[in-house]
């Protein structure tokens, strides 16, 4: 009898891949999967009628398709505190104005009487 976790580390780490296998790899769900080979979006295989994946080639396409991350975007405070303000500020005119539709369909913008 072979010892069931030794064959599921030996299935993991094969290098050849089920459907199943590729979704569980890459985290998607196995349609997924179906509808990217058929778009030749990810590298693939077949073996006769049986469809499979290389564990190698999809290890180096998910490394070819990372998205490199962006240097965060830093404003010194005084700054930050004017954007405020001037959100604050036209969020504010904007609510004063009123605003209707002429019976052309024309739109037509007053300041709220108070």
């Amino acid at each position: 009898m072979v010892n069931k976790n030794f064959q599921n580390e030996h299935e993991s780490q094969s290098p050849i891949m089920s459907v199943s296998e590729a979704a569980q790899f890459l985290r998607i769900t196995v349609p997924t999967v179906y509808a990217w080979v058929h778009e030749r979006r990810i590298p693939h295989r077949h073996h006769g009628r049986r469809l499979v994946f290389s564990r190698n080639d999809l290890e180096k396409w998910s490394e070819a398709h990372a998205v490199a991350m962006l240097e965060p975007l830093t404003f010194p405070r005084n700054e930050v505190n004017q954007l405020h303000r001037n959100r604050h500020k036209h969020s504010k005119t904007m609510r004063s104005l009123k605003t209707e539709r002429t019976a052309d369909g024309s739109i037509f913008s007053d300041e709220k009487e108070n």
